[in-house]
């Protein structure tokens, strides 16, 4: 007499906090796409904050550290936001001086917004 085969069963975790997926026991993997339906991955790069923007209005966050620069995102004035980083660009005057400072905005919205507008210095964050 032949005995059927155990049925395969594969259970997994996801850490999504730490981006980790574990498995235990045998079987198949699951795909990709079944993994990436979850939370989205945490960024690899380290973010900062949260810092202020102190406009009386909305500030843009553009795609490029210069006013030209296509606008990417707005932020809300006093809101909090979070950068990655700092690079030079466009000279601009603001509520906090004349800087040429741009910031990595990764919250809220992703681009560059001006040091000028951001309570954010630059040994506070990693030049880019």
């Amino acid at each position: 007499m032949v005995m059927p085969k155990p049925p395969v069963t594969t259970s997994f975790v996801i850490g999504a906090a730490l981006g980790v997926v574990a498995f235990f026991g045998s079987g198949h993997l699951p795909s990709m796409s079944a993994l990436s339906k979850g939370s989205p991955r945490p960024s690899a790069q380290r973010s900062y904050g949260p810092y202020r923007s102190v406009t009386n209005e909305k500030l843009w966050v553009r795609s490029a550290p210069n006013t030209e620069a296509e606008i990417a995102a707005e932020i809300s004035p006093d809101a909090s936001v979070y950068v990655t980083c700092w690079t030079s660009g466009e000279t601009v005057s603001g509520r906090r001086g004349t800087s040429s400072d741009w910031l990595k905005v990764v919250s809220p919205g992703s681009g560059y917004a001006s040091a000028a507008f951001l309570t954010v210095n630059r040994g506070d964050v990693p030049q880019c």
